[in-house]
């Protein structure tokens, strides 16, 4: 009976899927996972471009505080409702700094997003910094002939 067993091939299909369908479920859920998180990451750095130069040339688009924002800030505001209008959801005042600094003579306007990200039952951080500088550079004339 033994060897009727192993020479019989009707069951090889099955056995081959019983042990290859957890692997391939998990591949395909953890590229959907890493695909949903690199989502988020390319939203929150667009966001994070866009606030930094709407706020450094004082544009009227983020000048202005709209209704359901939780800050005061227009900036942040501004940042709050561009992610969501490009997935991202539950992204706070709390999750957005805007801060100016100073190099060179040149301030810049810098905005930093931290959001919390969970799947699968993991959880981390994405960042996305951005910075554009608040004056007008001056080119200057062309360099001095010797």
């Amino acid at each position: 009976m033994t060897r009727r067993l192993g020479r019989d091939g009707r069951a090889t299909a099955t056995l081959e899927f019983a042990l290859l369908a957890p692997v391939m479920l998990a591949l395909f859920m953890g590229s959907v996972a890493t695909a949903l998180a690199l989502w988020n990451l390319f939203a929150l750095r667009t966001v994070s471009e866009q606030a930094a130069r709407c706020g450094a040339v004082g544009s009227s688009t983020c000048a202005t505080v709209t209704t359901g924002c939780d800050s005061a800030s227009p900036i942040v505001c501004y940042v709050e409702t561009s992610a969501a209008t490009l997935g991202v959801a539950a992204l706070t005042a709390g999750d957005v700094a805007v801060t100016t600094a100073t190099v060179g003579g040149t301030t810049f306007t810098y905005v930093t997003i931290q959001y919390p990200f969970g799947i699968l039952g993991y959880s981390f951080t994405l960042s996305a910094v951005a910075y554009y500088p608040q004056n007008t550079i001056s080119w200057g004339a062309s360099p001095a002939s010797s």
